[in-house]
């Protein structure tokens, strides 16, 4: 389970209800639930981009199976309290393959200002 932020225009009115300050942008949330044995998106959930990650799930009102295990980012610390069963995800640093194989990508084009 994840949450992202997706970028939106921004609204004509309560434009706070939808700014994120991680983004600086006027944002949506959206929480995606994937079942990791085949990939399949289990549930969807949408929120301004001012809500929490782990307020988003609450209100959601999404549901497991008792025994079923979750594995979570950080933005849900504290589900363990409220469910049993959960792992955080850890950060594993890049190996040196992995670094070598990013440095393959070429940088992205920078805009020039015409004058």
């Amino acid at each position: 389970m994840d949450a992202t932020e997706t970028p939106i225009e921004r609204p004509p009115r309560k434009q706070r209800k939808h700014y994120s300050g991680k983004k600086k942008r006027h944002t949506v949330k959206t929480q995606v639930v994937v079942r990791k044995s085949d990939g399949l998106i289990v549930c969807l959930a949408f929120a301004s981009g001012k809500t929490r990650d782990f307020r988003l799930f609450k209100e959601s009102l999404t549901r497991f199976l008792t025994g079923a295990k979750l594995l979570l980012d950080s933005g849900y610390q504290g589900m363990g309290k409220l469910r049993g069963n959960c792992d955080l995800a850890k950060k594993i640093p890049l190996s040196a393959e992995d670094k070598r194989g990013t440095a393959s990508f070429p940088a992205p084009a920078r805009a020039t200002s015409m004058r």
